[in-house]
């Protein structure tokens, strides 16, 4: 009777602690994409060449800014390898050569 009675409290105290393991269900999380709220890093341009436009000069400069705080970015020109991450918002390429350019 007594071993009966010990299990019976110890299976209640399991189901409890499940119970307060499992936590607040209205907690959201803003960096998870599964959340209703998230909201994707997005990089948005100030200043530079539209899509397709032409320029007439070998100096460029890009600047841009992000959907949310504290955002870092990298970048590339054309096939140079990626920058770093960080949390600059423009760049600027002088003496470019003529041609095509990717960035």
């Amino acid at each position: 009777m007594y071993r009966r009675l010990l299990l019976t409290i110890l299976m209640i105290v399991v189901f409890i602690s499940c119970d307060i393991m499992k936590g607040p269900e209205n907690i959201t999380n803003p960096y998870n994409p599964a959340d209703p709220d998230f909201d994707p890093p997005q990089a948005i341009f100030d200043l530079g060449p539209k899509n397709g436009e032409t320029i007439e000069n070998c100096n460029i400069i890009f600047t841009w800014i992000g959907n949310a705080e504290n955002m870092n970015f990298r970048f590339k020109l054309d096939n140079d390898i990626w920058s770093e991450w960080n949390s600059d918002k423009s760049i600027e390429y002088t003496l470019l050569d003529e041609g095509l350019h990717t960035f």
